[in-house]
């Protein structure tokens, strides 16, 4: 992780609505075995969304690279609606990929979300043209009421061209 503007490495984006979370640093835990998780714990006295973000990492990008984007995230439902909240569209998690720029490469619906199992995402992207570096948003929404934790942990941005692979399996 590689923002700069707070102890999780990661910043508020400017815009939210509802309720302020609480951003915060949490250990590595049995489902995340090592570094630590970047947590939001959204509790949404008012409903809305809420986005927590990197500042640019300059990872030595080239139009047409390949790289694999991969994390472990987990929702904690602290008040037990979560589940019945997504099935309604009314909760739920995303991820953007943006460019130096603002402008967007890629926006993943983190569709394993909603089971409430951790687990690991892995993207594959093809870097655009004027593409030097990534912002990766993490998008959180919550109906009036509900109380969800958030986390990101072992972040990663692997450059498989510049690591001489052609294929993967995700």
């Amino acid at each position: 992780m590689n923002g700069t503007s707070s102890a999780s490495g990661y910043y508020e984006q400017p815009g939210g609505t509802g309720t302020a979370p609480t951003y915060s640093v949490q250990p590595a835990d049995g489902q995340l075995t090592a570094g630590q998780w970047s947590e939001m714990d959204f509790n949404a006295t008012a409903g809305g969304s809420r986005t927590f973000a990197t500042a640019p990492a300059s990872t030595g990008l080239t139009a047409g690279d390949v790289v694999l984007l991969c994390a472990t995230v987990e929702i904690i439902d602290v008040a037990g609606g979560y589940l019945a909240a997504a099935a309604a569209g009314t909760a739920g998690c995303s991820l953007l990929l943006l460019n130096q720029n603002a402008v967007q490469i890629r926006n993943a619906a983190l569709s394993t979300l909603p089971t409430l199992t951790p687990g690991v995402i892995a993207l594959l992207v093809t870097i655009p043209s004027g593409t030097t570096s990534l912002i990766e948003f993490f998008t959180c929404t919550l109906p009036t009421g509900q109380h969800a934790k958030f986390r990101i942990g072992a972040w990663d941005v692997l450059n498989l061209t510049k690591l001489g692979l052609d294929t993967i399996t995700v």
